[in-house]
């Protein structure tokens, strides 16, 4: 989902790109439906809209310092998805609850 490309709309819904879909060309039909299914989910949805547009970015680094307790703690990581609109600031940090694969592409 980080660093899923969307298709400007045509006339109908965004739609993730070829690339997309051919990075999942090596799974079994039925699993990259299954896959296509949750994430059209997630891009029809209004709420995540703005995560996908062409203001957004994937995979942005994060520093910053918070405030805990009367103490400064430094953080530092790298967030999926990052829009900023004319009135907010969206983060989306993608948690899948499953293992890694066994191999990188």
């Amino acid at each position: 989902m980080q660093s899923l490309r969307i298709s400007p709309p045509s006339g109908g819904a965004r739609r993730p790109t070829t690339t997309w879909r051919a990075r999942g060309a090596d799974l079994p039909v039925e699993e990259r439906a299954r896959l296509a299914e949750q994430v059209m989910l997630i891009l029809e949805d209004p709420r995540f809209y703005e995560c996908y547009g062409p203001a957004s970015r994937a995979e942005v680094p994060i520093v910053g310092r918070l405030d805990i307790g009367g103490k400064t703690v430094r953080v530092s990581g790298q967030i999926d998805r990052l829009a900023v609109t004319q009135t907010s600031v969206l983060i989306a940090d993608f948690k899948t609850n499953r293992p890694a694969a066994a191999t990188n592409r």
